[in-house]
């Protein structure tokens, strides 16, 4: 369930459109905000982009799976039944069924326990390497994107400094405050200022605006497997798919924005000449 509680609250179920990740995806994309705003969770402070948030797809990833598929519910997994007597009770603890695999797993997988066992941890250490090379993949995007802001920063970051000192000055509490603390506050309001404006630069560029929608692309993927709880057990193909379309779109996010200084380094030895 979406859970956005920042300045324009909403909540919503993005379901609309199916329940997979590109499907959720396009219902974001399509979901406004009062304001007429295209949704959103929150802004990366490097890049700039518009990013989503996943909270954590369990039904979403299961519904892809075998499980699902067989007919397998979550509670015949987590909460499997145990005898009491004639009766047949649900397990109320709410578990991993690695902790209970003879009631959980066997009555379906007629295979040793061990065996079960390794199984799940095969897929999880497949999923989370997976996980790791498109969290390394993002990272090392984020690092060009830097290069690329570096030069607006060094220009815009002097008046957005003098404007924050500024308003920081009209208020008698910061008068008030040690020198160090003020200048920390200064430091930290010009940050804002200028991860605020560099946003709104970067969605007024096409090529930059392409960076952005790309690593949006890949932060939504990424994340939506690390905030799924199985590490990919609930739907495995399904998952390294997901995390192979991350690892893609910040590759392909982290060339555009090599091509943007390349070709600032070409016009600047041009300009030399």
């Amino acid at each position: 369930m979406e859970y956005y509680c920042g300045p324009k609250t909403t909540l919503f179920f993005p379901w609309a459109n199916g329940l997979k990740v590109e499907q959720i995806e396009e219902f974001y994309n399509n979901y406004k905000f009062g304001d007429g705003h295209r949704f959103y969770d929150w802004t990366h402070a490097e890049t700039g982009a518009e990013i989503l948030k996943a909270q954590h797809p369990e039904f979403e990833l299961y519904s892809q799976g075998i499980h699902a598929r067989s007919g397998v519910s979550c509670t015949d997994c987590h909460m499997p039944y145990e005898r009491q007597g004639a009766m047949k009770v649900s397990d109320h603890w709410v578990r991993s069924p690695l902790l209970n695999i003879q009631k959980a797993c066997q009555p379906c997988h007629a295979v040793p326990e061990g065996e079960i066992q390794k199984r799940v941890e095969r897929i999880q250490k497949t999923n989370f390497d997976l996980l790791t090379r498109g969290g390394n993949a993002l990272v090392e995007m984020m690092d060009v994107v830097k290069q690329v802001r570096a030069p607006w920063d060094a220009e815009n970051r002097p008046l957005m400094a003098e404007a924050a000192q500024a308003e920081l000055n009209k208020t008698p509490e910061f008068a008030k405050l040690p020198a160090l603390e003020q200048a920390a506050k200064v430091k930290e309001a010009t940050g804002k200022s200028l991860n605020d404006a560099w946003s709104k630069y970067v969605y007024a560029n096409e090529q930059l605006k392409a960076v952005a929608e790309l690593h949006r692309k890949a932060q939504w993927r990424v994340d939506f497997v690390a905030a799924e709880n199985s590490m990919g057990f609930h739907a495995p193909q399904e998952a390294a798919r997901i995390l192979g379309e991350a690892i893609d779109y910040a590759r392909q996010a982290q060339i555009a924005a090599q091509k943007i200084l390349l070709e600032r380094k070409v016009a600047d030895k041009l300009a030399r000449r």
